[in-house]
């Protein structure tokens, strides 16, 4: 079981030391889109560790051609989610505005209620223009394309797709992994 599953196995230190140092990194295109849903100091460092190894990484073509084809629409996702968190903040702030009957709220505290749920509305407002930006002038895509910059694999051309293709198909018609 262990030569058939090494990666399940325990390393040494001497064995994750050589790993570090002769491995490749290789990343899927959920790796690259999911750098739009992260905070600002997430995106920045997970960014700075990927080009701390950029002698050591590569994106596969089919992996870069997947982040292109849904870089967009992961990003016009990205401000769905801010405009419907504000709808539910607006939505909760109307729900407790005060009313002739309890529970009642002291006015100073509805007014700092009202402060807070005014900053929230900003900053999500703000977070949706920026990513509406990213639809014109993109920052994420701009400093990854600098990154791979000559690190992604080369493509399959249509002969060799169709014996991929062709193989795949025989794979999962006979429950052969992977690929079933």
């Amino acid at each position: 079981m262990k030569n058939t599953f090494p990666g399940y196995n325990k390393k040494t230190k001497a064995e994750i030391k050589k790993i570090w140092a002769d491995g490749l990194i290789c990343f899927d295109a959920n790796v690259l889109l999911n750098l739009y849903k992260y905070s600002n100091e997430t995106l920045q460092a997970l960014l700075e560790l990927i080009e701390k190894f950029k002698d050591k990484i590569y994106l596969p073509y089919q992996a870069a051609l997947e982040y292109n084809r849904n870089r967009y629409n992961v990003i016009a996702a990205q401000g769905e989610v801010c405009e419907k968190f504000i709808a539910e903040i607006l939505k909760i702030q109307e729900d407790i505005k005060p009313t002739r009957k309890p529970p009642f709220l002291s006015d100073p505290v509805q007014a700092s209620l009202n402060r807070v749920f005014e900053k929230v509305t900003g900053e999500l407002k703000d977070s949706k223009t920026k990513y509406d930006s990213f639809l014109q002038i993109d920052p994420i895509y701009e400093r990854i394309a600098m990154i791979f910059e000559s690190r992604i694999t080369k493509g399959f051309d249509d002969k060799e797709l169709s014996g991929i293709f062709k193989e795949g198909k025989e794979r999962y018609n006979n429950k052969i992994p992977p690929g079933f």
